[in-house]
């Protein structure tokens, strides 16, 4: 689909901020949409639904919570007990 990813920050209480590379909130829902569900087509998991769009992707090993919305974009929540740097490179492996 041609998105550029990359993440834009990280802070210490677990969220990951990524840019889609796109210059407009619907190209980034769609880059959201796309990065889902690659991550579920490659790891054979299965996109669940757990708040306001909020996704988690069953079956992924590493149990990072999806978000998009329109002030922040694309943002992915780990999960206490999985490090910054593991998160980061598990996401780049899709980008």
């Amino acid at each position: 689909m041609g998105f550029q990813f990359s993440i834009e920050r990280c802070t210490e209480d677990g969220w990951i901020f990524i840019s889609g590379g796109t210059a407009s909130d619907y190209g980034e829902q769609n880059a959201f949409a796309y990065l889902l569900k690659k991550i579920e087509s490659e790891t054979g998991g299965t996109i669940e639904e757990v708040g306001e769009q909020q996704y988690r992707i069953k079956g992924d090993g590493i149990k990072l919570i999806y978000q998009w919305d329109g002030l922040f974009g694309i943002t992915v929540i780990r999960p206490d007990n999985v490090e910054e740097a593991e998160a980061v490179a598990f996401l780049k492996k899709y980008f």
